[in-house]
């Protein structure tokens, strides 16, 4: 993976002079289920094969596999290196499909925590979204909420061809915090102006300085810092992605 991480160009060069931003954790905090670099993999193994079926069982026992080899973080880097080979224009289309059908079937929204997204926007935080799953995987999902700001793994490609690696930090854990410590120096802003949200203790880090923080309720771990801290605390109320 390269060092030199950018923020990502499309959207979201955030402008000077925004002054504040609300920044969410994606998996499990505003998207409910698997994580969405597993959910949109699975949906490519299908999309691409001739026995969509079968195409599913087998990155289910390949998924299986990867998790009992290691960490999250791991299993990340092994999920974008089969992007490896991948057009980033044939992405980019198989992402909006995604999306298209995660906001057509289910309930992957998280409701209480898109209603604290707008309070904070009404209050003129531009909200960010900050996850270790693909940027480009999770754009058109953020775009059916307004959202312009994605940071995730960025994904490095050359002349039109991903090549299965990202620019760092990876953002998951303290790389989220580097992430945002980036964004926000871009942006010329400060994180005690900004407000956090996530679901899990390795959020800790993006969320200790910002000047508020919520967590979602459910993570022992997370909730005996959030009590401590004195961080708000909302709840989960599964609910259908807004349509384009």
């Amino acid at each position: 993976m390269s060092p030199d991480r950018t923020i990502d160009p499309a959207p979201g060069v955030p402008e000077r002079g925004r002054r504040a931003f609300s920044f969410f954790d994606w998996d499990g905090t505003l998207f409910l289920g698997a994580p969405a670099i597993i959910e949109a993999e699975r949906y490519f193994s299908r999309e691409q094969a001739a026995d969509p079926a079968a195409a599913e069982r087998a990155f289910e026992r390949w998924l299986e596999h990867e998790r009992s080899m290691g960490p999250r973080a791991k299993l990340n880097d092994m999920l974008i290196a089969r992007y490896r080979g991948r057009s980033v224009q044939q992405v980019e289309a198989t992402a909006e499909r995604f999306a298209r059908e995660i906001c057509s079937t289910g309930l992957a929204l998280n409701a209480d925590a898109a209603r604290l997204m707008r309070v904070l926007r009404d209050e003129g935080l531009e909200p960010v979204i900050v996850t270790g799953s693909p940027s480009v995987v999770v754009r058109p999902m953020a775009a059916r909420l307004g959202v312009r700001h994605v940071l995730g793994a960025d994904l490095i490609h050359h002349d039109g061809i991903f090549d299965g690696t990202y620019r760092l930090p990876q953002t998951i854990g303290p790389g989220k915090a580097v992430a945002i410590s980036q964004f926000l120096a871009l942006a010329g802003s400060d994180e005690p102006d900004c407000a956090g949200c996530g679901d899990h203790e390795s959020d800790v880090p993006m969320l200790e300085g910002m000047g508020r923080a919520w967590i979602v309720a459910g993570n022992e771990a997370l909730e005996s810092v959030a009590r401590v801290r004195g961080w708000g605390v909302i709840g989960i109320i599964p609910v259908q992605f807004p349509r384009a």
